[in-house]
C-alpha cells in the first residue's frame, strides 16, 4: 500500500535531540498526532524519548502534551527541557535517576527558548522576553525601525528578548543584556566566563532578519562585536577562536556561505573554504514540520571543523581544517552534525522516504550506524516511490540536476506535476517532501528541478538570477519537463505545476508564458516586484539585491521580472493559495494576480488561509496543513485526470 494523504498523522517527526556526555544515551523530541475534541479532529503533541545504547531500549521519558528542546547537563545526570504545562512554556529540570521534573522558571511571559548549561552545570543561559507592554495591533501604534515586522513573528517590538542566567539550584535569574535586539542562541565558552550569542533585529538595518554575532563577558557585561562585515551568520562555535559560517555583505545575493575562523584578539578572519565551489550549510527545501532536526550546527575537535555541506541535492558532512577537507558522511540523504563525543560523531539524517533518524560514525574507522528507527514499523507496511535522478542541459548548455518520483520502476507516460522550490537560493534533493509522497500514490509523477538560482552548484549557478528572474530559471524548469517527457516518464498532455514562495513566483510566471500546463497552484507567490519592495518584511533589501537596484532606479527590470505583467496571457486553470498572515509574500501579491486572471476570463480560484504565516502549510496548524494537501489533490485531479 502506498502512502496516502492521511498517513501524515502516522509519521513520527523527530525534532530537537541531544546526546549524553558519555555518548550512551540519546534524548529526542517526537511528535504524535492524537484525536481531538477541540475544533479540528487532530492535535499535535510532543514528548521526550530516550534511547539507551547499552540495552538498545527506547522508552518515553515525558508524558506531557508539549515537551521539547531536551539538553543533557554536563555530568549527564539531568535533562533540561521546555514544557507547556499551562498556558505558557517554562523550563523544567528532570533527574535521570528518576522522579518528577522540577519547574525552574515562572516567567510571566513564558520561556520557549532552549536551555544552555554552563560548563560546571550550575547555571543555565537562555532567552526571555521582558516586554510586558506589547504593541496592540488593534489600536494606533507608531513604528520607527527599518525592519519592523517579520513573517511568523509579527511586530518585532513584541518579541525582543534578553539573555538571562538562571541558577539551577535556586532558580534565581540575572538578566545580562539590555538593548533593542532579539538576543538568542547563547553558547558558553569552555571556561564559563563568556557567552557568544546571536543578536537579531538590528533597529537600524533593513536586514534585521539576519543575526549578528556578539560576545558578552559574564562579569563585566562588556559586549564585543564579531566580524561586522558579514551580513549573514548561519551558525557559530565558541572557543579561544571562533568558527562561523557567513556571507560578506558585498557579495551578490545567492553567494555561498564560507567557513570562517575568527581571532577575537586580533579581529581577524581567515576563510577556510576559499577556492571551494560548494557552500557550507546549504539548505534543501523540505515539507516537514521539524526544522530542529536540521539545525546548522558546527562541531569542532582540535583543529578540525565538522560541518554540513550542500553538493547538489545532497547534504554531506565534511571535516575541514586549514590544510585539508574531507567528506566523511555522504549518500542520497541530508545529514546534519549533532554532537561529537571522543571519536564518535552523532548526526541526524533525512531522506525522501523518512523524516529523520539519528546515526553515528566512528572517526577512527568503520561504517555509519543507525541508532533510531522512528518510522521503521510504519514504513514497512508501505510501498515507497522510486526516486530517480535526472541530469540534463539547460537552454544555454549548462548542466542542470533534477529528480522524478515514480510509483514503480516501470512507470511510463504518467500525468506529471512540476513542483518548484522556493528561496530561490535553496534547492531540492534527498530531503523529505510529504506532498510528493501522497501525490505519487495517486498516480502522479513528481518532477523536481534545481533551476538556476539554486544552491549547491557554485556561485556562478546560484547568482545568475540578479536582474534576470524568469529567464534561465524558467528555461531550466521547462528543460527538466522536456527531459522527463523524452525519457518516457511523463505524459506531455497531462502536466501540472505548483510551488510555494519563489516556487509560487515561478508557477505564476510559467502560466503567463506557456499554455502547456493544464493546471497550476501558486502558493504565497511574488507576482509584482515593485509592490513587493514595499510590503514584504524583507522587501527593501531582498528586492534590491535580486533585481540589482531599487524600483525607482531600474523600473524596467522590476517590470520585466514580474509575473503580473504577463498574467493576461494565462489560460491555465489556476488555484491561488494564500496565507493571510504572510508578511514575506503578503496577500496583495495573490490578489493582484487573481484580479487579472478574473478580468481575462481565466479559470481561477483562491484558497485563503487565515490566520497563518508564509510557511503555514508546512509548520502551521494541522487544519491548515491538511487543507492545503487536500486542495492540491482536488485541483490537479479536476483538471488533469477528468
Amino acid at each position: 500500500m502506498s502512502i496516502n494523504v492521511d498517513d501524515y498523522y502516522n509519521f513520527r517527526f523527530m525534532k530537537a535531540s541531544d546526546v549524553s556526555p558519555d555518548g550512551k544515551k540519546l534524548v529526542y523530541t517526537l511528535t504524535k498526532y492524537v484525536d481531538s475534541n477541540e475544533g479540528f479532529h487532530k492535535k499535535e503533541e510532543m514528548q521526550l524519548w530516550i534511547l539507551d545504547r547499552d540495552t538498545n531500549e527506547e522508552f518515553q521519558l515525558t508524558h506531557g502534551t508539549m515537551d521539547y528542546n531536551p539538553k543533557f547537563s554536563p555530568d549527564g545526570k539531568h535533562i533540561a527541557f521546555n514544557s507547556q504545562r499551562g498556558e505558557l512554556s517554562q523550563l523544567f529540570i528532570l533527574p535521570m535517576t528518576g522522579g518528577d521534573a522540577k519547574q525552574l522558571t515562572f516567567n510571566p511571559l513564558g520561556v520557549s527558548a532552549a536551555a544552555e548549561w554552563s560548563p560546571d552545570g550550575k547555571t543555565i543561559a537562555t532567552s526571555i522576553s521582558r516586554n510586558t507592554d506589547k504593541v496592540d495591533h488593534n489600536k494606533p501604534y507608531r513604528i520607527t525601525r527599518d525592519f519592523y515586522h517579520m513573517d511568523a513573528i509579527g511586530i518585532v517590538e513584541n518579541v525582543l528578548t534578553e539573555l538571562v542566567l538562571i541558577n539551577v539550584e535556586s532558580g534565581d535569574q540575572t538578566i545580562i543584556t539590555d538593548d533593542l535586539f532579539m538576543n538568542i542562541n547563547p553558547q558558553w565558552r569552555s571556561d564559563g566566563k563568556k557567552i557568544l550569542y546571536h543578536a537579531m533585529f538590528d533597529p537600524k538595518s533593513t536586514m534585521g532578519i539576519y543575526p549578528k554575532i556578539r560576545i558578552i563577558d559574564i562579569k563585566t557585561k562588556e559586549i564585543t562585536m564579531v566580524a561586522e562585515e558579514y551580513n549573514k551568520f548561519v551558525s557559530a562555535w565558541f572557543g579561544e577562536l571562533i568558527v562561523f559560517a557567513g556571507v560578506l555583505d558585498e557579495k551578490i545575493i545567492g553567494s555561498r556561505s564560507e567557513l570562517i575562523l575568527y581571532n577575537p584578539e586580533k579581529s581577524e578572519c581567515t576563510i577556510l573554504t576559499e577556492g571551494h565551489s560548494w557552500g557550507v550549510l546549504g539548505g534543501l527545501q523540505m515539507d516537514l514540520p521539524s526544522h530542529e532536526a536540521r539545525l546548522p550546527i558546527l562541531l569542532v575537535h582540535l583543529d578540525t571543523i565538522y560541518v554540513s555541506v550542500q553538493r547538489g541535492g545532497e547534504i554531506q558532512i565534511d571535516a575541514i581544517s586549514k590544510d585539508s577537507r574531507k567528506t566523511i558522511i555522504s549518500g542520497e540523504s541530508a545529514n546534519y552534525p549533532l554532537k561529537l563525543i571522543n571519536d564518535e560523531i552523532f548526526y541526524t539524517s533525512i531522506n525522501p522516504h523518512n523524516p529523520c533518524d539519528i546515526f553515528s560514525l566512528s572517526l577512527s574507522g568503520g561504517d555509519s550506524k543507525q541508532l533510531t528507527f522512528t518510522n521503521r514499523d510504519f514504513l514497512s507496511t508501505k510501498t515507497l516511490p522510486i526516486v530517480k535522478r535526472l541530469q540534463f542541459k539547460g537552454k544555454d548548455g549548462m548542466d542542470v540536476e533534477g529528480w522524478i518520483y515514480l510509483p514503480h520502476e516501470e512507470s511510463k507516460n504518467l500525468p506529471s506535476l512540476l513542483n518548484i522550490h522556493g528561496g530561490p537560493h535553496a534547492g531540492w534533493g534527498y530531503g523529505f517532501i510529504f506532498e510528493n509522497l501522497y501525490l505519487n500514490s495517486l498516480g502522479y509523477a513528481i518532477i523536481l528541478v534545481n533551476q538556476r538560482g539554486s544552491t549547491g552548484y557554485g556561485d556562478q549557478f546560484s547568482t545568475m538570477l540578479m536582474g534576470d528572474w524568469g529567464n534561465h530559471d524558467y528555461h531550466d524548469l521547462i528543460a527538466g519537463v522536456d527531459f522527463a517527457i523524452a525519457q518516457g516518464y511523463t505524459d506531455p498532455d497531462k502536466l501540472g505545476v505548483f510551488g510555494i514562495s519563489g516556487g509560487g513566483n515561478l508557477s505564476s510566471w510559467i502560466v503567463g508564458q506557456t499554455n502547456r500546463f493544464k493546471a497550476a497552484i501558486p502558493e504565497n507567490p511574488v507576482t509584482n516586484w515593485q509592490s513587493f519592495f514595499g510590503v514584504s518584511d524583507i522587501g527593501r533589501w531582498f528586492a534590491t539585491k535580486e533585481m540589482g537596484g531599487k524600483p525607482y532606479e531600474i523600473p524596467d527590470v522590476y517590470f520585466k521580472s514580474s509575473p503580473i505583467n504577463y498574467a493576461h496571457h494565462c489560460t491555465t486553470p489556476t488555484l491561488m493559495i494564500q496565507h493571510m498572515m504572510d508578511y514575506r509574500c503578503p496577500p496583495e501579491q495573490s490578489d493582484q494576480f487573481y484580479a487579472i486572471l478574473k478580468e481575462v476570463g481565466c479559470t481561477v480560484e483562491m484558497l485563503r488561509m487565515p490566520p497563518t504565516s508564509h510557511s503555514g502549510s508546512g509548520i502551521g496548524p494541522l487544519e491548515i496543513r491538511e487543507t492545503q494537501n487536500l486542495a492540491i489533490i482536488d485541483w490537479f485531479d479536476r483538471f488533469l485526470l477528468s
